[in-house]
């Protein structure tokens, strides 16, 4: 089987600033300045709400550009200056957890007071561990058909996936006409570039990260991944067909033999 191998290091990457949901398909939509996030906690109409914010900077006092903060399920970028903003937030505890490309996470316990903003700045130590993420493209309408043929292979594992046959996958022999580039991206920088096999591998440091699948015809995928150090990673990226590709007649589609489960999460995927 051959890869893509694309390693990378991310100082100084660009970044727009972007919030996901830690789900299997995200609709990703991009802003400019202070991301606002809806967490767990909801608040009441007429109840004070609070505000986090501050700057990322590494030990050595120079601000990191290109960070991300995590909350509850939602995950932010920070600005171009390093700064942060989470508003909309209720009285309460909250823990953050900030990563960087190159970076250590760091968390950190804060205390919102309703109608105040908290102040809290993350200083992040250089990352010296890496680790290999291994990766798969699949077509979210034979995904759905297979599993309602084949659902007692809903306990598969992500690694059994990347190394098994789901008859899914986004590559030209299982859907039996050229496909375009499939990539990965972390914010807007490709790291990764799927082989002939709908399959990728990458080196990355180890930590929190976003991460973006594409392919033309199909609505982008996003996932929150914990890339850990000493092992292999996985990740099943399944993409929906963009509209005008839903009204295609539909592919035949043979389970016999495919090898499949349904995507649980992408949050922390382990051998």
């Amino acid at each position: 089987m051959i890869h893509t191998r694309m390693d990378t290091t991310w100082a100084g990457m660009p970044l727009r600033s972007r919030m996901i949901r830690k789900l299997i398909f995200v609709h990703l939509f991009c802003a400019v300045g202070t991301v606002i996030l809806n967490c767990h906690n909801s608040t009441e109409p007429g109840e004070a709400i609070g505000t986090v914010q501050g700057r990322i900077k590494s030990i050595n006092d120079r601000t990191i550009n290109t960070a991300f903060i995590l909350l509850n399920d939602s995950l932010l970028t920070t600005a171009t200056d390093g700064s942060y903003s989470v508003t909309s937030l209720k009285r309460g505890k909250y823990s953050l957890i900030c990563s960087a490309p190159s970076f250590c996470d760091t968390a950190a316990i804060v205390q919102i007071n309703g109608g105040q903003t908290t102040h809290h700045d993350f200083t992040l130590r250089k990352q010296t561990q890496s680790a290999r993420l291994y990766g798969e493209f699949q077509d979210g309408f034979l995904w759905r058909q297979a599993m309602q043929q084949e659902p007692a292979k809903e306990t598969w594992s992500e690694k059994q996936l990347f190394e098994g046959v789901t008859g899914a996958t986004l590559q030209s022999m299982t859907l039996e006409y050229q496909l375009p580039q499939r990539s990965i991206t972390l914010g807007d920088s490709t790291i990764a570039i799927a082989d002939d096999f709908g399959q990728f591998w990458v080196s990355l440091p180890c930590g929190t990260f976003p991460f973006f699948a594409h392919c033309e015809g199909y609505v982008d995928a996003a996932a929150i991944l914990r890339i850990q150090p000493d092992q292999r990673n996985y990740a099943i990226f399944v993409l929906e067909r963009a509209a005008a590709e839903s009204q295609k007649k539909p592919i035949a589609f043979d389970a016999k033999g495919s090898n499949l489960t349904p995507w649980q999460q992408l949050l922390i995927v382990r051998e």
